[in-house]
């Protein structure tokens, strides 16, 4: 510092100090006795101002480092590099989001502790003297803006009784609210309200609601889930058979929910097996599949409790129970034939979203010919009078499980040919490899669909990895491309070569489809063979 005259006294001004010293600067100051208002800071930042030389040096070396890093993305490498490089990036990003994974379980542990000193001991008296009437005269909101308003004030009259009718009114009025409501600060904050005050819900039925609404309106805030699930499973043992089968079925479809909590709850359900409807064991299998959970012996004693009960299921439930069966490796043949005899009487009155369950469920090696005939009679009832939607749900279930007959394929030609411009590029590539299977013979049709997949293959951009993998398939099976198809498909591969990468599996797939065909270069099957 420079000690000069100023005013009369003295003024003691800094000329050079470092932002790290500068605590220590001004605690040196006040043992010397100098008062704070003599001494004079430099208003320009301290940190350009007074950066040093050996931190130019260092920023100098980083930004270089990040050139040639930038450089080296465009350069060959070796396998072994490249690997190398993989896995550093991996490491990096599992690190980034470990630390993620800390920050949100720190912010959850501070978020409860302000709800138990703001909220936990909240009695609606303390407020009285707002004098705000917030309850709705009825339990039924007229309108969104209405239960907006009732939501945004809840906070102010906060109790389990005014939070369900908040979550009730949420549910009723699903069909009128549209995507702009759902992104409303109000609805965010109610969903803010409620992840804090699940804590204080006691009554399983509304635990149950406010799984309904998470499920309903897909929330996918996992804080909100854990703090769900945490308070749920508190409660899991008083819970009845069907409100714990409700509950399951709700994380399981937003894929939510720990091993313990269903360990746990697969515990309760068979204690309450007698409890339990075969509508609700149905429910129950169709949960531990989605969510991915769920022991061996459990799974096969609740397939032995839906199946020895198939009279009592409604169609919709005996279609759902032959998805089940077709997704579980226990299921055995005779299950699929005890329920095909209930299905054959039922197919005349199946929808066609029924018609495309069971057909994809049985598929073709668990499907009779008198199934197939009953879903095909079905379908061509339905075909004059198809829309887009229809037409693509006859297709899953009879033309790409490979069981229609010629008659249906021959019919649904014209349909198909019709509406091509608005079937997805997998939609067609399935259709090019089912007729291919089916032996239907029409060189004019695979011509007409493979000019359709050369348009829209060209814009590569637009194209998934899945998209390029189905077509790959259809066309190295099927072999009826043209020299002028591979090409272009060869070329999509390789520019998209990095995003398919990503996925190792369908990268040894490619690699598999094109080393078996030979429908492409050398080149291309040396670059798969480093997934291999």
């Amino acid at each position: 510092y420079q000690r000069r005259v100023h005013g009369g006294g003295l003024l003691f001004e800094l000329q050079s100090v470092r932002m790290q010293s500068l605590t220590r600067v001004f605690a040196t100051f006040r043992r010397l006795g100098v008062p704070s208002r003599l001494v004079k800071v430099p208003s320009a930042n301290l940190f350009n101002r007074f950066k040093t030389k050996k931190q130019e040096e260092e920023t100098a070396i980083v930004e270089k480092k990040e050139e040639q890093e930038k450089e080296s993305d465009d350069e060959f490498v070796s396998k072994e590099q490249y690997a190398a490089k993989l896995t550093k990036e991996r490491v990096k990003v599992e690190s980034a989001r470990e630390k993620e994974k800390e920050a949100a379980a720190r912010e959850d542990r501070r978020l409860r502790r302000e709800f138990d000193i703001a909220y936990a001991n909240l009695e609606a008296g303390a407020l009285a003297a707002a004098n705000l009437d917030l309850t709705p005269d009825t339990t039924e909101f007229k309108n969104p803006t209405e239960l907006f308003y009732f939501a945004s004030s809840l906070r102010l009259k906060l109790n389990e009784k005014n939070l369900m009718l908040a979550v009730e009114g949420f549910l009723g009025l699903a069909e009128r609210l549209t995507a702009d409501d759902l992104t409303r600060a109000d609805f965010k904050e109610f969903v803010a309200v409620l992840k804090d005050a699940v804590l204080i819900v006691a009554a399983e039925e509304n635990l149950a609601k406010i799984a309904q609404f998470a499920d309903l309106y897909c929330l996918d805030d996992p804080r909100f889930w854990t703090a769900l699930e945490r308070r749920v499973h508190q409660r899991l043992g008083t819970f009845s058979a069907k409100t714990l089968v409700k509950v399951l079925v709700h994380f399981a479809n937003q894929r939510e929910g720990s091993e313990e909590f269903f360990d746990h709850a697969e515990k309760l359900i068979l204690e309450k097996l007698e409890h339990i409807t075969p509508g609700e064991s149905l429910l129950v299998l169709q949960a531990y599949y989605n969510a991915r959970r769920g022991t061996e012996e459990f799974t096969k004693t609740m397939l032995v409790v839906t199946m020895s009960n198939l009279n009592e299921l409604t169609l919709e439930e005996r279609c759902r129970l032959s998805f089940v069966l077709s997704r579980t490796r226990l299921a055995r043949k005779e299950s699929f034939k005890e329920l095909e005899q209930h299905l054959i009487k039922e197919a005349p009155n199946m929808t066609l979203d029924q018609l495309a369950m069971v057909g994809k469920a049985f598929g073709f090696d668990n499907a009779s010919a008198e199934l197939v005939a009953a879903l095909e009679t079905r379908a061509r009832e339905a075909l004059p009078n198809a829309d887009l939607h229809e037409i693509k749900l006859i297709a899953e279930g009879l033309l790409f499980t490979y069981r229609g007959s010629k008659q249906l394929f021959e019919e649904m030609k014209p349909r198909l040919l019709a509406l091509i411009g608005r079937l997805s590029i997998t939609d067609v590539a399935k259709i090019v490899r089912a007729y291919y299977i089916a032996e239907v013979e029409d060189e004019s049709f695979f011509r007409s669909l493979e000019r359709h997949v050369l348009v829209v293959i060209r814009d590569v951009d637009l194209l998934s990895p899945e998209d390029i993998y189905e077509l790959v398939q259809t066309y190295t099976i099927t072999r009826n491309g043209s020299r002028e198809l591979y090409k272009i498909l060869e070329l999509v591969v390789s520019a998209r070569f990095e995003d398919i990468g990503k996925d190792r599996e369908m990268a040894q797939k490619l690699h598999v489809l094109y080393t078996r065909s030979g429908l492409c270069s050398p080149e291309l099957i040396k670059r798969l063979e480093f997934f291999t």
